[in-house]
């Protein structure tokens, strides 16, 4: 995540909180109702990650949540 991005966002008024979740599964039950395979694997962001990206978008003055 660039501060670009985060400047970005900390500046859009509609933006009421920034939820960080580690990995996103979601999606790989749809693609079992539709008996699909999901070729997209996502990897889970390590916690140390998950720290400085939610102390970049503090920096901008969101409200970040980790988990969601």
């Amino acid at each position: 995540m660039s501060s670009a991005k985060a400047k970005l966002l900390g500046a859009l008024k509609s933006i009421e909180r920034v939820d960080i979740m580690a990995v996103h599964e979601y999606v790989n039950v749809k693609y079992e109702q539709l008996s699909k395979e999901y070729k997209l694997k996502a990897e889970p962001i390590p916690p140390e990650r998950q720290e400085q990206i939610k102390n970049l978008f503090e920096q901008y003055g969101l409200n970040v949540q980790l988990g969601g």
